[in-house]
């Protein structure tokens, strides 16, 4: 699965940065049964891998969530990051939710959205 993360967007006319925090969450949205996640990896814009966040697979019980956190002094991906996330199940269950959470404030301002992950084929067949 593949997340869009904005480390940073641009505000004002002078395309100013502004750094934001992003949490990645992934939600096993079957009631019954759990899921593995295998891979979590962060890519910068230019799709260099950044950070492999996983040093072993996370079991999600059903219901379950897990996330992991990207705090702003660590936002060096830029406004094209994302992170691929892969899966598995023993049994054929209902896919999960992964979503990235980005927020910040700066001098009272507040920016704050969510990008939905999307199902993607890493290799030709």
């Amino acid at each position: 699965m593949y997340v869009s993360v904005y480390s940073n967007i641009f505000t004002a006319p002078k395309a100013i940065a502004f750094p934001l925090e992003a949490t990645l969450i992934i939600r096993n949205t079957d009631p019954a049964n759990s899921l593995t996640v295998t891979l979590a990896d962060f890519y910068d814009t230019e799709g260099k891998l950044l950070k492999k966040y996983l040093e072993k697979e996370v079991v999600l019980k059903p219901l379950e969530t897990t996330h992991i956190f990207i705090p702003r002094s660590k936002a060096e991906g830029g406004v094209g990051s994302n992170f691929i996330v892969r899966w598995n199940s023993a049994k054929e269950i209902n896919a999960p939710i992964v979503e990235c959470l980005m927020i910040g404030t700066i001098s009272g301002q507040g920016i704050s959205f969510i990008s939905s992950g999307k199902v993607i084929q890493e290799s030709a067949k």
